[in-house]
Order: C-alpha cells, then structure tokens, then sequence
C-alpha cells in the first residue's frame, strides 16, 4: 500500500507541475499579446518640492538660483512681518 500512495503523490505532483508551467506560458503569451511601450518618458516619475509625485518635470534650475530664490522669498517674508526676528 505504500508503494501505490507514492505513485499517486508523484502523479499529482506532475500534474501541479504540468499545470503551473501551462500557466505561465499563457500568461508570457498574454503579455506579448498586450505588450505596452516601454518608452523611458512613459515611465518617468517626478517629485517636486513638496514631495508629491508629479508626471511633469519642473523647468531646470541651477542650485545657485534656488538658493538666491529662497532667500528673496525668505526677506520678502521678513519685510512683511511673516516671519518673527530672533
């Protein structure tokens, strides 16, 4: 009797394994069917200044500027009472 238990075991486990792999086939067959353009640009994602994840990238601005930005805004601010001295 336990010979008959391990050939149905084997059997079962063929056929899992037979199953599994016509699976996968179809599902390579499947995205070949539905392929989508794997441009670059189509996968691109951007994250501005506040941490959100945006699909536009913002125009290029080099450090320099950035800083000299901030502190415009920042004496800006100061001038209109904003921002408490220290």
């Amino acid at each position: 009797m336990g010979r008959s238990q391990e050939t149905y075991n084997k059997r079962e486990k063929e056929k899992k394994r037979l199953k599994q792999r016509k699976e996968k086939l179809e599902k390579k067959e499947e995205r070949k069917a539905n392929k989508q353009t794997g441009e670059l640009e189509n996968m691109m994602a951007y994250v501005d200044e506040f941490g959100n994840i945006t699909v536009a990238a913002r125009p290029h601005q080099n450090k320099e500027e950035g800083r000299h930005q901030q502190y415009r805004n920042w004496c800006t601010q100061k001038r209109k009472g904003s921002i408490q001295s220290q």
